[in-house]
């Protein structure tokens, strides 16, 4: 239990800062999205706006405030626990990491823009944004394998057997590897 004496207090004063049922009710009666961007710069996302607003406007201004906060709050908690707690919080995060390369893999195999990829990812994981970035920008599903392959990504080795014996133009079969590391993964580490 030590291993959860640092984090859980830390975990507990995060959540005092989170908004009250009032102060949602009243967001909620804003007129507008300035109105109430304008509100949420009054509360402990104020920081997050701030970065926000010289980025982007209106609904994307609050999507990517609240984008930020959750990468702040995922990178928080893996420093938060230690030992047995840590690689417990790691194992969950590396099911939002999956499901980003998944949602990335779709991506290319559909010939999205970057942008649309980009939105569909989750913001918490273990893998970085720049890498996740780089992955979405690649020209097709091939070089995105062959980065993440060359990243020596935990399932490269899962990707690399799907390659040998399935077909690339269908994620279908990178998304069951994907997933079949995963659960590999997490029952090594339960």
């Amino acid at each position: 239990m030590s291993d959860f004496d640092y984090g859980n207090p830390r975990l507990r004063a995060m959540k005092a800062r989170l908004l009250t049922a009032h102060d949602l009710e009243s967001m909620a009666a804003s007129t507008s999205l300035e109105v109430l961007i304008a509100a949420l710069s009054k509360t402990p996302y104020q920081e997050k706006i701030k970065d926000a607003l010289s980025h982007a406007h209106g609904i994307e201004c609050i999507q990517l405030a609240l984008r930020l906060d959750l990468l702040k709050l995922t990178d928080l908690l893996q420093t938060y626990y230690p030992g047995k707690a840590g690689e417990a919080i790691a194992t969950l995060l590396w099911n939002y990491d999956i499901q980003n390369i998944k949602a990335i893999l779709r991506g290319l195999a559909l010939m999205l823009p970057t942008e649309d990829i980009l939105s569909a990812l989750l913001p918490a994981g273990v893998i970085s944004e720049s890498i996740l970035h780089r992955l979405a920008h690649s020209a097709n599903i091939s070089e995105a394998l062959s980065t993440i392959v060359t990243l020596q990504l935990p399932f490269s080795s899962s990707i690399l057997k799907s390659i040998s014996t399935g077909d690339l133009s269908d994620p279908k079969t990178l998304e069951a590897a994907l997933e079949n590391w995963y659960f590999t993964y997490a029952l090594e580490q339960t």
